[in-house]
C-alpha cells in the first residue's frame, strides 16, 4: 500500500489502511490541499512510504492528456523494495526517487499516478491493470493533478561531476537547467562553504571547465551557478561538489625522489590507487601505493628508513624495491628487494630495510603499498655507506691579502679532468685504498668553482706513529681553500666508509702532505675541520707553513713526491726552470704554471723539512 506521498509541496499521508477499498485505487484530483507546482527542467526527489509490506514504486504523467500514462511519461521509480514494517496498520521505511522534468515538458495541469505493486521491480509496474501474479498484483493507485509550468530563464545548473582528473588538474562537468549560456565556477578546498564575492571562475560559456594548478593528493569542492540574461542577477548556487586529486607519485613514472644521506620525505596514502602500470606482488593484497625513488652516488649497500609518525604504526606496509627500464610504460621491473612487510606485523613507527650491492649512478623505485586501506602518512629516506670530509687548507700560492689562490693553472691545456694521483707520473707515492673508481669532474665544474688543483685525502686509523691507510680519496681545491669533490661544490664524500674515527691526511702533487694529531670522528654529518688557521691539532714538527700569526699553508718544494724537501728537488727545478704552461712539470710550487726564481725561492724556504704522516 501507499502509505504516504510527498513531492515538493504535496504530502499526503493516506495512512497504512486502504482508502480506496479492496479496488486499491484513490483519486485524489479534486483535492485542492492535494497538489503541486512543478517547473520543466528541475529535477525533484519524490518521497514514498511503505505500510506492511515491502513494495516497489513508480509514477507517471499524463502530459498529452489522453487520460492514458504511456510509457515515455514514466517520470521515476524506485530501484529496490522499500521495506514494510511487518504488522498491520504500522508504517514501514521510506525511499525517494528523482523526478526529472525535461525542458521541453508541456506547461499546464496533469494528471499524475503513483502506483506500488508486490514482489514486483519498480522498473516492470505498468500503470494500469490489475491481475494477481502479474506486474499489477497486490498493491495500490493513487492518481492527483500537477501544475508544470515553463522552464525558468535562469535556472540553477544539475548534475556536476568531475572527470580527467590528475595530480594537479581536473575538467569539472555540469548540466545546465534549461536556457542558460554563462555560468560562474567556484573552486575552493573542501569544506570552504557556499561561494562569497567574486568567483574563482567567473563568466564560463561552456557546460565544461578544464582545472590546473590543484594541489595532489587534496580534496576540492566547486560550486556552480547560471549567470541570468536579464544581467547583474544569478541563480542558486549548486554544490558542493567534492572531488580529490590523485597524488604525484600515484605512477611509478611519477615517483618522488628521495634526496640520498637527506631529509626524509612523507606522504600520505588517502588517495592513492592501483593502474595496470603496477606490478604484481606476492606478500599482499594490493588495496593501495605510491612510489618513491632515489639515485645512487656509489655501488655498496644502503639503508631504507619508513617512519609513520601520525598513526606510529606500520604492520600493514609493505615495501618493494626496483630498477626499472626506462619510462614511459610498459615497465621492466627487476627486483632489488622482494615485497617486505614493514614492521613484520608488530606495531613500529620507524623501520629500516637495507638494500644490498647496488650500483652506482643508479635509479631505483621503492614500491610503497598497503593491504588494508590504513598506512596514511608514511615517511622515506634513503643512507648510503658514505663518510664525510668537510676540510678546507692553503697550498703555498695564497695571497695573504685577498685569502685566495691563483687559479691560472687550471686554463693549461693539460690540466686534468681525473685523478691525476691515479695516472703513472704520480702513482708511485699515491696509492688508492679501497676507492676502485677514477674521480672525473668536467671544465665546467673546474671553470664555474674556481678550481685551483687536485689534493689526495687519506682516512688513516691505528695507533699514532704506526697508523695505516684505510681509504683514500682525490678531491678538487677551491680557490679559498674549500676541499670539495668532484661537483666543485660539496664536500668530499667516501663511499661505502662506515663513520668512525679516523686521522685525516691531505696530500698534494708537490708539497708535503699533513695530518691531523688525533683521529676525527667523521659520519655522513660533516664537520668542517680548517687547516688554514692553526685551529686544528696536526702530527709533527712542521706539518704547515705559517705566513701570518693567522694563515697558514701547505709546505711548497717537494717536486719529486717522495714526501721530503731536498737537493733532488732542487735538480728538478734547475732542470725544468724557464718551462711553463705544463701541468705535468712538478717544480711549479706557486702554481702560475711558470717554472721561475718564485719556486726556488719556496724551496729554499722549506728545505730540509719531510713529510709526517707516521
Amino acid at each position: 500500500m501507499i502509505a504516504r506521498v510527498q513531492l515538493n509541496t504535496l504530502d499526503n499521508n493516506s495512512g497504512t489502511g486502504c482508502p480506496g477499498g479492496v479496488l486499491g485505487y484513490s483519486d485524489y484530483r479534486n483535492n485542492p490541499a492535494l497538489t503541486t507546482t512543478l517547473s520543466a527542467g528541475n529535477t525533484y526527489n519524490c518521497q514514498v512510504w511503505a505500510g506492511q509490506y515491502a513494495e516497489t514504486y513508480a509514477a507517471w504523467i499524463d502530459f498529452n492528456s489522453n487520460y492514458t500514462f504511456e510509457a515515455s511519461e514514466r517520470i521515476g521509480y524506485t530501484a529496490t523494495d522499500v521495506s514494510g514494517s511487518g504488522t498491520a496498520g504500522v508504517l514501514g521505511s521510506s525511499a525517494a526517487f528523482p523526478i526529472n522534468l525535461p525542458c521541453n515538458a508541456p506547461s499546464g495541469t496533469f494528471a499524475m499516478r503513483v502506483r506500488c505493486a508486490f514482489t514486483t521491480a519498480g522498473s516492470a509496474i505498468q500503470p494500469c491493470g490489475f491481475g494477481n501474479g502479474t506486474a499489477n498484483g497486490y498493491g495500490e493507485v493513487e492518481d492527483y493533478l500537477v501544475t508544470v509550468n515553463a522552464p525558468s530563464i535562469c535556472d540553477a545548473p544539475k548534475s556536476q561531476s568531475a572527470t580527467n582528473i590528475t595530480s594537479t588538474a581536473a575538467t569539472l562537468n555540469w548540466v545546465l537547467g534549461c536556457a542558460e549560456t554563462q555560468w560562474d565556477i567556484h573552486v575552493g578546498l573542501a569544506g570552504s562553504g557556499s561561494p562569497s564575492g567574486v568567483a574563482s571562475n567567473p563568466s564560463v560559456t561552456s557546460t565544461a571547465l578544464n582545472v590546473t594548478n590543484l594541489i595532489s593528493g587534496t580534496n576540492y569542492e566547486f560550486w556552480v551557478r547560471a549567470i541570468c540574461p536579464t544581467g547583474g542577477t544569478y541563480s542558486a548556487w549548486t554544490g558542493p561538489f567534492i572531488f580529490n586529486t590523485l597524488l604525484e607519485n600515484d605512477e611509478p613514472c611519477n615517483a618522488i625522489l628521495i634526496p640520498l644521506n637527506g631529509a626524509s620525505v612523507c606522504g600520505n596514502s588517502t588517495f592513492a590507487t592501483l593502474s595496470a602500470n603496477e606490478p604484481s606482488i606476492a606478500c599482499a593484497t594490493v588495496n593501495r601505493s605510491f612510489w618513491y625513488k632515489f639515485i645512487t652516488n656509489n655501488n655498496g649497500n644502503h639503508t631504507l628508513t619508513l617512519s609513520n609518525p601520525a598513526a606510529g604504526n606500520l604492520m600493514n606496509t609493505f615495501v618493494t624495491v626496483y630498477s626499472i627500464s626506462a619510462c614511459p610504460p610498459p615497465l621492466v621491473y627487476t627486483t632489488v628487494l622482494t615485497c617486505t612487510q614493514a614492521a613484520n606485523g608488530t606495531p613500529n613507527n620507524s623501520v629500516s630495510l637495507t638494500l644490498n650491492a647496488l650500483s652506482a649512478n643508479t635509479t631505483y623505485l621503492v614500491y610503497v603499498t598497503d593491504n588494508l586501506n590504513s598506512f596514511g602518512d608514511v615517511c622515506l629516506s634513503v643512507s648510503e655507506a658514505t663518510t664525510i670530509v668537510r676540510a678546507k687548507v692553503f697550498l703555498s700560492n695564497v695571497s695573504t691579502s685577498t685569502g685566495t689562490m691563483n687559479t691560472y693553472i687550471n686554463t693549461i691545456p693539460n690540466f686534468p679532468l681525473s685523478d691525476p694521483y691515479s695516472s703513472a707520473a704520480f702513482n708511485t707515492f699515491f696509492t688508492h685504498v679501497n676507492n676502485p673508481a677514477v674521480a672525473t669532474t668536467t671544465s665546467t665544474t673546474i671553470n664555474n668553482n674556481s678550481i685551483v688543483d687536485w689534493v689526495f685525502l687519506e682516512l688513516r686509523s691505528g695507533l699514532s706513529g704506526s697508523s695505516i691507510v684505510d681509504y683514500t680519496k682525490a678531491a678538487l681545491l677551491q680557490n679559498d681553500g674549500d676541499i670539495v669533490d668532484m661537483d666543485g661544490v660539496s664536500p668530499v664524500a667516501f663511499p661505502n666508509t662506515p663513520a668512525g674515527n679516523y686521522y685525516v691526511a691531505i696530500r698534494h702533487r708537490n708539497h708535503l702532505g699533513f695530518r691531523t694529531n688525533s683521529p676525527i670522528s667523521l659520519s655522513a654529518i660533516s664537520t668542517l675541520l680548517d687547516f688554514t688557521n692553526n685551529s686544528t691539532s696536526l702530527y709533527g714538527i712542521t706539518p704547515l707553513f705559517s705566513v701570518s700569526p693567522t694563515l697558514t699553508v701547505m709546505n711548497a718544494g717537494d717536486a719529486n713526491r717522495d714526501g721530503s724537501i731536498d737537493s733532488a728537488d732542487s735538480a728538478l727545478w734547475e732542470a725544468q726552470n724557464g718551462a711553463f704552461d705544463d701541468y705535468t712539470l712538478n717544480a711549479d710550487y706557486n702554481l702560475d704554471a711558470s717554472i721561475d726564481g718564485i719556486d726556488s725561492a719556496l724551496w729554499e724556504i722549506n728545505n730540509g723539512k719531510y713529510q709526517e704522516l707516521d
